[in-house]
């Protein structure tokens, strides 16, 4: 079990400084059980805007049904539309899909209503994800998440779908060039929306050090730590007051959508944010058979049931 954090929260003034989708996500039953020092985005696609002109595509699709029409394109032309990477990749691809074809109340309500995997745009929406699949590498996908990005790069494939945490490994670790040798765009039908998954910390009821553990929340929750942790993690801060100039190059602009009060604020399926651990582990059971066999009805069903039972 873990501590209610609702009365350190009041006393620390973060219900103010904190927006209200975050705090919508990490309450339960009206209380607040975990202390967010960072935020990441998951809906991104990201690409090399060379190979983009080398292929007189404009720039990247705004929808999914722009994608695919961008891939007869890209695949007239020898390259892979789409790369891909583990079994989490696949999820996290899963995630954004069904954020643009469904919008944030539909995909939010997802995580809130299991009948609606039943709905007839729901279905369409997994079959979205069906035909996105047959435009990637998946039956050669690679091991972990960073080849998705080196293939990009290489020139070999044009789109990864990725979160922010691809800005660090190509900025920092590739030393590569922001906005000259690859730059990012909200993933296809989620402009204005911000998909997130943040690193959290619980306060386990019955610590050994209660008093040391509360001040350990107290400093990631505080702007001075968050501002020290983001800038080296690549993250984002979760409070809103915090000093912008610390974030540079795409840091920069995801903090201004994030401290946007018109950005809608969704949580992740495939990190963790949108459905417990049960109910991810059947998710993930029925998507490996999905991928193998297609069957949308199927899928949806499953997941559907897996709903109720985790309830």
């Amino acid at each position: 079990k873990v501590t209610d954090l609702t009365q350190l929260y009041a006393e620390q003034g973060w219900t103010s400084v904190l927006p209200k989708g975050l705090l919508d996500n990490l309450t339960i039953g009206g209380r607040l059980y975990a202390v967010p020092v960072n935020i990441h985005r998951a809906n991104l696609i990201w690409y090399r805007p060379a190979t983009l002109r080398s292929l007189g595509i404009a720039g990247p699709p705004k929808s999914w049904k722009e994608f695919l029409q961008q891939a007869a394109t890209i695949r007239a032309k020898g390259l892979t539309p789409l790369t891909l990477g583990p079994e989490w990749t696949q999820k996290h691809l899963l995630e954004t899909v069904l954020l643009g074809e469904l919008g944030p109340d539909g995909y939010q309500d997802l995580w809130r209503n299991g009948t609606a995997w039943k709905r007839p745009a729901t279905r369409a929406a997994v079959e979205t994800y069906h035909k996105v699949l047959a435009q990637s590498d998946l039956t050669s996908s690679a091991a972990d998440w960073q080849p998705q990005l080196d293939r990009v790069m290489a020139g070999s494939a044009v789109y990864a779908v990725m979160g922010d945490w691809a800005y660090s490994y190509l900025a920092i670790t590739k030393k590569l060039a922001w906005n000259a040798d690859f730059t990012v765009a909200a993933s296809p039908g989620t402009d204005g929306v911000f998909d997130f998954l943040s690193d959290s910390f619980t306060l386990p009821v019955g610590t050994r050090h209660p008093d040391l553990a509360r001040r350990w929340l107290i400093e990631c929750g505080s702007v001075g730590g968050q501002d020290l942790f983001n800038p080296l993690k690549g993250s984002i801060p979760a409070r809103t007051d915090v000093d912008a100039g610390r974030y540079t190059g795409y840091l920069a602009s995801d903090l201004r959508e994030w401290r946007d009060p018109h950005t809608r604020i969704v949580g992740s399926l495939a990190h963790g944010v949108v459905a417990d651990n049960g109910w991810n582990a059947e998710i993930d059971t029925a998507l490996e058979l999905f991928l193998r066999d297609g069957d949308t009805t199927r899928f949806a069903d499953s997941v559907a049931s897996a709903y109720g039972d985790s309830r």
